[in-house]
């Protein structure tokens, strides 16, 4: 069977049908490599101390512009491309621009760096993983729509063990930060060029760059994932703002503990797009063929799925996130139990913001998450100050959940007034 791209055809690749193993794990393999990564920096401050543990973790923050620039967004728009709108060779060609785009924001950002004149080394190590992190994610893309997220899964699975290896290794011979993260970044290549690359190639359609518009159609797939790439901005811009305003107003150490009870329920919100990923291309499917009903249907269904999660989640809370956060953190931690619940509640809008970014994404109304992430920015802004000086380091979570929750309006409204605009097929949905 053929698939239409412009002037020129495609063989469907092969799939398999066993999208519920395919997901395990996709789902396995991205929280094992999340962990992997909040495991570093214990490493780090339990073989080098504190003073090493800064350097990481501002060698880390510092990058995180970059790797929201490289990864544009693009992610969702690519694996709900089902008809071909741009080829996958159109989707590495973006993927080197963005990484152009990535080094020159951190061109602008790093000179900023606390004590740049002493880290840049590390700084740069620090981009080029995050350059090759680009690069996963674009053949992990490809592998996801052809139906092979357990080839995507594993690959994660192996860098977490790998990097968490060689990493602990380097730190306990060397103690050197620098050297570290310099052989966690030839794992990553290496996990590029000898897994990723072999394993995404056999799915990577037959249409040449020039024969799929060349470098003017990448830089137009560019143009169309801005809205996404300033969603992601705006992520991080929030949670800056409001981190920043408690430790300005409270102190370094109120934050330590905000950051330390907030960093093990960030992988909230990976679990749940694990949830809803592998459905996007139905949602885009069924947004091309005018099948409003079944549109609705799965997107409700997803969204039931995500707050029964979610529920789930706040009922064990209370009950198993003490004891875990002691265990890792320390008995210290006992006396911060206050901030748990709301960080709980700004991590769940995050998932669920994501989710609607994700839909618009499927039906290609990506402007309305620029809108929704503004809104998210300019609340945050405005009260975030306010509340952490009346709430301490809950003013806050109070701040996010304020700014995510209009942003999660914002983005209820958009999908509503897409649907205005489908075209029911009722044949199609009978």
């Amino acid at each position: 069977m053929t698939v239409p791209h412009g002037d020129e055809t495609q063989v469907e690749r092969p799939r398999t049908a066993d999208v519920g193993r395919t997901m395990f794990w996709l789902t396995f393999g991205t929280l094992l490599y999340v962990a992997a990564q909040w495991v570093l920096t214990v490493i780090v401050f339990k073989l080098a101390g504190p003073e090493a543990n800064g350097d990481y973790t501002l060698g880390l923050s510092s990058s995180n512009v970059a790797y929201a620039v490289v990864m544009f967004g693009m992610r969702p728009y690519q694996i709900s491309d089902t008809r071909g709108e741009f080829a996958d060779r159109t989707y590495f060609a973006s993927r080197a621009l963005t990484s152009l785009l990535a080094i020159g924001s951190a061109l602008l950002i790093f000179p900023f760096t606390a004590d740049f004149a002493r880290l840049w080394p590390l700084l740069v190590v620090f981009l080029l993983f995050r350059l090759t992190e680009g690069w996963m994610d674009v053949f992990h893309g490809v592998l996801q729509k052809a139906n092979r997220m357990d080839k995507a899964g594993v690959a994660l699975i192996v860098r977490a063990v790998v990097i968490t290896a060689v990493f602990s290794i380097l730190m306990a011979v060397t103690g050197s930060v620098f050297i570290a993260v310099s052989g966690m970044l030839v794992v990553s290549v290496l996990a590029l060029i000898v897994l990723e690359w072999r394993w995404t190639k056999p799915y990577v359609d037959s249409v040449p760059l020039a024969a799929a518009g060349g470098w003017r159609r990448a830089a137009e797939l560019v143009r169309h994932c801005v809205p996404l790439l300033a969603a992601n901005l705006a992520y991080s811009a929030i949670l800056f703002m409001s981190r920043n305003s408690v430790g300005d107003i409270w102190g370094p150490g109120v934050l330590g503990f905000y950051g330390a009870i907030s960093a093990p329920l960030l992988l909230v919100p990976l679990i749940v797009s694990s949830l809803y990923t592998p459905f996007m291309g139905h949602l885009a499917e069924y947004k091309l063929s005018g099948q409003v009903r079944r549109l609705m249907t799965l997107a409700g269904q997803l969204m039931g799925a995500i707050l029964g999660l979610i529920t789930i989640a706040f009922v064990l809370l209370p009950w198993v996130g003490p004891p875990i956060l002691a265990l890792i953190f320390g008995s210290s931690i006992l006396d911060h139990m206050d901030l748990l619940i709301p960080v709980a509640a700004s991590v769940s809008l995050t998932a669920l913001v994501g989710f609607g970014n994700a839909v618009l994404t499927s039906v290609r109304r990506v402007g309305w998450t620029m809108l929704a992430a503004a809104v998210a920015v300019v609340l945050v802004f405005f009260i975030g100050d306010h509340l952490v000086t009346a709430y301490g380091a809950n003013g806050a979570s109070f701040a996010l959940v304020l700014g995510q929750g209009a942003q999660l309006l914002v983005t209820l409204i958009g999908f509503l007034v897409s649907l205005r605009s489908l075209r029911p097929a009722p044949s199609a949905q009978r």
